[in-house]
């Protein structure tokens, strides 16, 4: 397909992106769109600020440029791997062999995974266990203190899926998201005649505060998803045992599917989530499963609902529905609040830009704790999240932004998780809220007190605690 010449101002953006010494495929309107900081993350108060200059300068676009060679690199690997040849992508004649592959493998995996499939489904809930940051909720899974619901489906359930207002609008252009934000933040949650006669009016500056904390909980929660893709090699050995050939074609699709994150216009994302241009390779919901049980003591539980496409997408809107169990503390205690900011906050369309983007801060969230036991990055970001607003904005903006002061901020982060652990040992190992955690306002005072300046290395700690919510609760004991 022939690429439209650009002029000497738009040759500028496009090349600001550090390819490295792969050709740039990358949609020149989403180059643009990362320059100008045109994305949904461009306003939210906890994404590290823009700085301008350069790619070592502009946040956004250097963790498009990290992502974007690391995912070539994976596509030349699992290419050389099915071809035999030493296979390199050096220009566009070299992108239509793999997109062949990519269409020809997922029929293959679909028809050979189609006789496994029951396997393949406990064996994916089995691999997220498996992974360090989630096996510590292996026993509460065991002990049905939550459920998971994994199958392999040609055609994921989409149902509930919302688009934000700019995307449900036909024809939307680039940018149609700077519209009017009090329209944005507006009250538009039904809540039925009668309970809006009753109820007071949502505080709008929260509403829109928490709003901004969720969408960014969201592309953290993708981003974690999405960096398990190529969590299927920790249990190659059983695959191997299915079909040998498994496990290159899992990379090769999941590597050729990134690629089209980078590549494809916002436009054509768009209409292929509508349906218009392809089927979704997967969906994750999360709800909450009130007790049968006459005894009022009987709790409900949570339970995941996940469906993919092919093995390696199952286990990835797995972990998703794990993150957002854990991420329910980020959310307003107040239901109706709560309830607005999902409305508002959880639209697919912005999925895009949270895988083009997630990976890469949930990786700079994990780099800055510098940890040898990964069992301690979900026991701290289950603390972050519960954080107020103001709080939750200026750590995350620390942590993510890198450098010595990210690394000292997250020492401190989990020293104070080693003393609250001490505490909670006495009781039975931290199940529900602690009151004491509370400042006078009602509000957590998690993770106060930090000292830029101070470097004291000790650290790691050992903590799990997701706050309480209407349809919340303790999964994990420290």
């Amino acid at each position: 397909m022939m690429r439209k010449k650009l002029s000497a101002a738009e040759l500028v953006v496009e090349m600001a992106l550090d390819t490295g010494d792969y050709p740039n495929f990358v949609d020149p309107g989403r180059q643009r769109q990362l320059s100008r900081r045109e994305h949904p993350y461009r306003d939210n108060p906890a994404f590290p600020q823009h700085q301008g200059g350069g790619p070592e300068d502009n946040y956004e676009e250097r963790l498009t440029s990290e992502q974007y060679r690391f995912t070539l690199e994976k596509l030349q690997r699992y290419m050389t791997r099915l071809t035999g040849e030493d296979f390199r992508i050096r220009g566009p004649q070299h992108v239509m062999p793999v997109m062949q592959m990519a269409m020809q493998g997922l029929e293959t995996l679909k028809d050979k995974e189609r006789e496994h499939t029951a396997q393949l489904e406990e064996l994916a809930i089995r691999l997220v266990f498996m992974l360090p940051e989630f096996a510590k909720f292996k026993e509460p899974y065991e002990n049905d203190e939550f459920r998971i619901s994994a199958s392999l489906q040609d055609r994921p359930n989409m149902d509930g899926a919302e688009f934000s207002p700019e995307a449900r609008e036909d024809g939307g252009e680039e940018g149609d998201d700077e519209g009017d934000e009090e329209e944005e933040y507006g009250q538009d949650v039904d809540l039925g005649e009668e309970e809006q006669a009753e109820e007071p009016p949502l505080d709008l500056d929260a509403l829109k505060s928490a709003v901004h904390k969720r969408k960014f909980i969201n592309a953290m929660i993708q981003g974690s998803a999405i960096s398990k893709n190529y969590a299927f090699h920790l249990v190659q050995e059983e695959l191997d045992a299915i079909d040998p050939a498994l496990v290159n074609l899992y990379g090769l699709i999941m590597a050729f599917a990134e690629f089209g994150y980078f590549a494809a216009s916002e436009q054509q994302q768009l209409d292929a989530l509508r349906g218009g241009g392809g089927t979704m390779a997967g969906s994750s919901r999360l709800r909450y499963e009130e007790s049968m049980e006459e005894s009022l003591l009987q709790e409900g539980v949570y339970v995941i609902e996940a469906q993919g496409q092919i093995f390696p997408v199952l286990v990835q809107e797995i972990v998703k529905g794990m993150m957002e169990m854990v991420s329910m503390g980020g959310l307003p205690e107040d239901p109706r609040m709560s309830q607005a900011v999902l409305d508002q906050a959880d639209v697919i369309d912005h999925e895009v830009w949270s895988t083009v983007l997630g990976r890469g801060l949930w990786n700079q969230y994990t780099d800055a704790l510098q940890l040898t036991d990964g069992d301690l990055t979900m026991y701290l970001y289950s603390k972050l999240v519960a954080m107020p607003d103001r709080e939750f904005n200026e750590t995350m903006q620390t942590i993510l932004g890198g450098g010595d002061a990210a690394k000292n901020k997250a020492r401190f982060l989990l020293d104070q998780l080693r003393l609250d652990m001490a505490e909670q040992s006495k009781e039975d190992a931290g199940f529900g809220v602690d009151d004491e955690d509370e400042d006078e306002d009602g509000q957590s005072d998690w993770g106060k007190g930090w000292d830029p300046d101070d470097d004291d290395d000790d650290g790691g700690a050992v903590y799990a605690e997701s706050r309480s919510r209407d349809l919340t609760r303790k999964m994990i004991g420290g």
